[in-house]
């Protein structure tokens, strides 16, 4: 016998304090058995183009009939956040569900450029793996053409060996995008060898630095510098971005 189906604790019958919504019209019940109470017709003023009219196939639904919905509650209550722009506390999803739920968007006329923008909650969400996941939070940025989150993530991407770089990766960025990213490497490192690779200017002889000892000194920089900048590799630390 199957378990009873719960109620998402963002999308119930009850208030929410971060939704504003009318009396609800529509129930999904995804595949995990979560039930999701929200205003369909309320959302659908926002939109530009009909929405889960995949899984609303009938002209009228009765507000308390239950739909099936083919995903996990994970994804669905990812999508409903995306078309509210809110952010539920009880979940953070990794970066492998924003993945998977971006790419199931369109199934239900969705738009990921819509709702991933400057400033939306859950264009911050995937920024916020950034640091953790800089690869799958570029490749995402990228393969959506999410401009300006690619922009933010690609700092990030200094932390990413250029041999992690999937074929898989770089076919979903693209060719734009991959590119961008060996030339955020390739920049970086000449910027690395410029700054590091120029001596310190000599002062004059003093008692116990005469100018002799300042060319020892000299000459163990370069090699120092020399022999640390062969070593340096896609990888190293690098600072965030500026906020």
């Amino acid at each position: 016998m199957a378990p009873p189906a719960r109620h998402s604790p963002c999308f119930s019958p009850k208030p929410h304090p971060t939704l504003t919504r009318g009396t609800h019209d529509t129930v999904f019940r995804t595949t995990d058995r979560i039930l999701f109470t929200f205003n369909l017709q309320a959302v659908q003023l926002r939109v530009a183009r009909p929405i889960f009219s995949s899984v609303i196939t009938t002209a009228a639904v009765s507000k308390d009939e239950i739909l099936h919905f083919p995903e996990t509650s994970e994804i669905l209550d990812i999508v409903l956040h995306a078309l509210h722009n809110s952010s539920c506390t009880c979940r953070a999803p990794s970066i492998e569900v924003l993945e998977k739920a971006l790419q199931r968007m369109p199934r239900y006329g969705v738009s990921p450029g819509d709702y991933v923008r400057p400033g939306t909650l859950l264009y911050k969400r995937i920024l916020s793996h950034a640091p953790t996941s800089p690869l799958a939070s570029y490749t995402l940025a990228a393969q959506y053409n999410l401009h300006e989150l690619a922009v933010e993530c690609s700092p990030y991407m200094l932390n990413v060996p250029i041999t992690d770089i999937t074929e898989d990766a770089a076919e979903r960025m693209g060719p734009i995008y991959a590119k961008n990213a060996l030339l955020l490497h390739s920049k970086y490192h000449r910027q690395l060898r410029d700054i590091a690779g120029k001596p310190p200017d000599p002062h004059p002889p003093l008692p116990h630095c005469e100018a002799e000892k300042q060319r020892d000194l000299l000459r163990d920089w370069i090699a120092t510098v020399g022999s640390l900048l062969m070593e340096v590799v896609p990888g190293m630390p690098s600072p965030p971005p500026r906020p």
